[in-house]
Formats: C-alpha cells, structure tokens, sequence
C-alpha cells in the first residue's frame, strides 16, 4: 500500500472569513467517506 502524502494547510488563523474563528473542513476520504468538522 503506498504512503499517503502529507497536506499542508497552512497558517488557519491567516483564512479570512467572518472573523469570528469559525472554520469549516470537509475531507472526502474515497470510498463514499468523507470527514466533516466544524469549529463555531
């Protein structure tokens, strides 16, 4: 099975948006799955 590769996403304070700290990440994973959070 192959290594799965590492992803960066950087500085998440730096994200513009509404300013409020909220952040929303959805990782479709494969296979019908996908990974879902919500930080409010």
């Amino acid at each position: 099975m192959p290594k799965a590769a590492f992803v960066d996403l950087g500085d998440l304070a730096g994200v513009h948006g509404s300013g409020n700290g909220a952040m929303e990440l959805r990782i479709e994973l494969g296979s019908g799955m996908s990974l879902h959070l919500v930080r409010r």
